[in-house]
């Protein structure tokens, strides 16, 4: 591993940000699961069809935000990105 990013003045506090942010992602789709598998006794269909609700959006704009992420200055996008978020 390249220990030289670890001396970065900002990397460690974005690195921990990004992990504390996606940790609260995956315990809002596991929320969300479970709401909807015991509170609303959901079938496997619908359950499947919720996860495919969750992942298109990405899939379909994801190549079309990078290409504005990779035009667009990082840092006030990120947090741009937050806040809509």
């Amino acid at each position: 591993m390249n220990r030289q990013l670890f001396r970065l003045k900002g990397y460690l506090p974005l690195l921990l940000a990004q992990i504390i942010s996606n940790l609260g992602d995956w315990l809002d789709i596991l929320a969300l699961m479970a709401l909807i598998a015991l509170k609303w006794g959901a079938s496997p269909l619908a359950m499947s069809m919720t996860m495919l609700c969750l992942a298109c959006p990405s899939m379909v704009l994801g190549s079309v935000a990078g290409v504005l992420a990779d035009r667009l200055n990082r840092k006030s996008l990120m947090i741009i990105s937050d806040l809509v978020r």
